[in-house]
């Protein structure tokens, strides 16, 4: 089980992930006792009031509890969840609001972005694959080899760790499961295709599209079918990608080689809706305040109502928009095959800055401490300023980018074309170090820290 706020400040963010010194236990707070749906107003300040939920019920949460934070700017939301007997795991969510605003909410929801830590026992760890087709496992500090697994047909799909589950697609059509500790295959499953997206786990259900017209639901545990569902008969089989799955509010996101969105209920894999498109949606859906952000080759950002998938607004680029959306504070950042990098106005659309990045963008940009992180098929790594778009610093490397970088504890992870997984200071670009794979890397990395936390590649950006 795995925890995830789905809104920060003006509730426009997905937070994707919690550091290790949230993730604790905060005794002090005064808790609400049950198991329904748990939902309670709280005020910190006489012109800011928060609602605060978990979303949607789940049997087995204990407790919603909240406090003020220091100087009554923040609320500290924690959730404990029942593991085995009385034994408990619990997830401390920071939420910092707007000033001006009068009223915050912060829903606690269930999604595949963050984790409760005590849930692997992998620790200091990069996973990642390359071209070739093996699975590595690097250690964290070192970047030195701690064990690889030949999956034979090649990656492109990034590998999703729950528990010590390692979940990945290969194009020899299968979807893996592989033992985080020893690299060793727990299960396969078959698929009709080349399996170039990335897996999504939520409440123990494996959920996969590859490069055909199913979308899957399958049993974390071992591999069965719960359910499939047909988006069409036929399919366009020149393209290479489809976006991953995205999990929210008990519905599962995603494209097919068709030219339609759907939303699928994810216990019984039925149809919510669909949206048709001009063109596939190839980019992998963000979700936030009750919007899902996504980009289609016909060079268009959409945004769509999560609940009903009416079309909210469009934004036009001038070329193909592979590159996944990331939410933060009210703007959607998002690359294009333009060579652009776009800030837009999450409510409508509208441009704040763009910045050109020389060549196409196909990697998903993540965000931390107001720094965009993203790479680019001019061969370089790029941090900038999400505020204006000014470029931090760039990093070289030998091939075009278009892996997703992950950043955890002032690193930043990534892999490049030029058969090599890089680690970088985040905040000077520096080389920490460097691995040289058997091919390219097109993979993004899941990245243990020495704590257990697990840090994902570009979901409110794919699933940073």
């Amino acid at each position: 089980m795995f925890f995830v706020a789905s809104c920060k400040k003006d509730g426009s963010n997905q937070l994707n992930r919690l550091s290790s010194d949230q993730l604790k236990t905060d005794s002090s707070a005064l808790t609400l006792s049950g198991n329904a749906n748990l939902i309670d107003s709280f005020s910190i300040q006489s012109n800011i009031k928060w609602n605060v939920s978990i979303n949607p019920a789940i049997t087995d949460w204990l407790s919603l509890s909240k406090t003020g934070g220091s100087g009554n700017d923040k609320i500290y939301v924690t959730v404990t969840k029942n593991n085995t007997g009385n034994a408990t795991r619990t997830a401390k969510i920071v939420v910092s609001p707007s000033a001006s605003s009068a009223v915050q909410s912060a829903n606690v929801t269930v999604s595949q972005s963050v984790y409760d830590p005590t849930l692997t026992s992998v620790r200091n760890a990069v996973f990642i694959g390359d071209f070739k087709g093996n699975l590595f496992c690097l250690d964290g500090s070192t970047g030195s080899l701690k064990w690889k697994k030949l999956i034979p047909a090649g990656q492109m799909s990034s590998p999703t760790l729950v528990g010590n589950s390692l979940y990945v697609g290969s194009n020899n059509k299968n979807i893996y499961a592989v033992d985080a500790e020893s690299g060793t295959i727990a299960w396969s499953f078959a698929t009709t295709n080349n399996f170039t997206s990335s897996p999504t786990v939520s409440n123990g259900i494996v959920y996969a599209n590859g490069l055909e017209t199913n979308i899957y639901g399958l049993d974390a545990s071992n591999g069965s079918l719960k359910w499939k569902y047909k988006t069409a008969d036929s399919y366009n089989v020149a393209y290479t990608f489809v976006n991953n799955p995205l999990v929210a509010g008990g519905a599962v996101y995603a494209g097919s080689l068709t030219n339609s969105l759907y939303a699928i209920d994810a216990t019984t894999g039925t149809l919510k809706w669909q949206y048709d498109g001009t063109d596939l949606f190839q980019s992998s859906p963000a979700i936030a305040d009750g919007v899902v952000y996504v980009g289609n080759a016909d060079g268009n950002l959409y945004a769509l109502d999560a609940a009903t998938g009416s079309l909210k607004w469009k934004y036009q680029t001038a070329n193909s928009v592979f590159s996944s959306p990331t939410i933060e504070n009210g703007t959607v950042y998002v690359g294009s095959y333009d060579n652009n990098l776009y800030a837009l106005d999450a409510t409508n659309g509208t441009l704040k800055w763009k910045t050109s990045l020389v060549d196409q963008i196909w990697s998903s940009p993540v965000i931390v401490n107001n720094t965009i992180y993203v790479g680019s098929n001019d061969k370089n790594l790029y941090a900038l300023d999400a505020s204006t778009g000014a470029v931090k610093w760039k990093y070289t490397t030998g091939d075009i980018v278009m892996s997703s970088p992950t950043v955890a504890n002032g690193v930043v992870y990534f892999g490049s074309r030029d058969y090599s997984v890089y680690a970088l200071d985040a905040t000077t670009g520096s080389l920490k170090w460097k691995y040289t794979t058997d091919w390219w890397v097109f993979s993004s990395p899941c990245v243990v820290d020495d704590k257990g936390s697990i840090f994902l590649p570009g979901l409110s950006g794919a699933r940073q």
